[in-house]
């Protein structure tokens, strides 16, 4: 008599794990539509703006991920654009250094970017030791060939500074190829400097420089710096006035 029972609780047992069976597929079901609701919601709202939705509530997660940019030293952003027409360029400001003559362009057709962090007030600053940035464009005279004015300037931090110049690597700016040299030197009062001059021919009436320098312990920080600034120039006809 007590076989019966026995036999009926075992099909018993068998529905009641099929049931959480089911209840099991139906929640990880119902979790997949879940997520990809949210990615496609989130694709949306960012390629239509509307700023509602899925995308405010997963951009503050998407964020939270991402590197912090504002944390690493020699990140440069770039910023408002001044335009030399005189020179016949381009560039984007950058954080930490400010143009010392907002006149150059006007005067020379060149700029002169200096760090911020420059106490002029302190006794054992010297005039060049930088950081700095001197962006130059001009009309050739007809006798000054490109080569020319390249060697000219190499001779030039050579006898004037006794320069070590270091190769003549290739380089691009605002898709033009161009040359550019690395020179190792010493200033009287500020010790090893470093710079990099980078020069390149716009078209045959029109060359443009960017010389970047600044002491050897500041030098990386200052060559990230004019990197930014060399990857934000732009050329077009030159102004003169």
């Amino acid at each position: 008599m007590n076989s019966t029972p026995v036999q009926q609780a075992v099909p018993a047992q068998k529905k009641s794990k099929k049931i959480w069976i089911i209840i099991a597929v139906i929640l990880i079901v119902g979790c997949l539509c879940t997520i990809v609701a949210a990615v496609i919601g989130y694709s949306y709202f960012q390629k239509n703006g509307t700023g509602t939705g899925i995308g405010e509530i997963l951009n503050p997660i998407i964020q939270s991920v991402q590197p912090d940019q504002s944390a690493q030293p020699d990140a440069v952003k770039p910023g408002a654009e001044i335009r030399c027409e005189a020179g016949g360029y381009a560039f984007k400001t950058i954080p930490g250094f400010e143009i010392l003559d907002l006149e150059g362009c006007v005067n020379d057709g060149g700029y002169d970017l200096v760090s911020k962090d420059i106490d002029y007030s302190d006794p054992n600053f010297v005039v060049g030791e930088g950081p700095q940035m001197i962006l130059d464009g001009f009309v050739p005279s007809s006798e000054l060939p490109f080569e020319k004015y390249v060697k000219n300037g190499n001779n030039d931090m050579r006898l004037r500074l006794n320069a070590t110049i270091s190769g003549e690597p290739q380089v691009t700016v605002a898709g033009l190829k161009g040359v550019a040299f690395d020179y190792d030197y010493e200033l009287a009062g500020a010790g090893k400097m470093k710079a990099r001059d980078i020069s390149v021919e716009v078209n045959s009436s029109q060359f443009f420089m960017i010389q970047c320098r600044s002491t050897v312990e500041k030098w990386d920080k200052t060559l990230a710096a004019c990197e930014a600034v060399i990857n934000s120039i732009t050329f077009f006809e030159p102004k003169p006035q």
